[in-house]
């Protein structure tokens, strides 16, 4: 891995990014919102996750969602082979 890849990964932990499709999903379903929604909340609060969270839950637009630590939303979701 890349120093400047590490970088990336690292300034990206803990931020709502919607740069890919797979990353628009996870999010949307991870927060339980439609993409508006999402978009304009983080037009609202910038792109710091814990403050998409608490801005949509204070809105009562989202469900209060604890973060998963074993999804990555960088990665696409692989399809179960089973």
């Amino acid at each position: 891995m890349t120093d400047a890849f590490k970088q990336l990964v690292a300034d990206e932990k803990g931020k709502v990014v919607l740069n890919a499709e797979h990353e628009v999903r996870y999010w949307t379903g991870h927060l339980g919102v439609d993409e508006p929604c999402l978009r304009a909340a983080i037009g609202a609060v910038g792109n710091n996750a814990h403050d998409v969270r608490r801005y949509l839950a204070d809105n009562g637009r989202a469900r209060v969602a604890t973060p998963r630590a074993d999804v990555d939303p960088r990665r696409p979701a692989v399809p179960d082979a089973g």
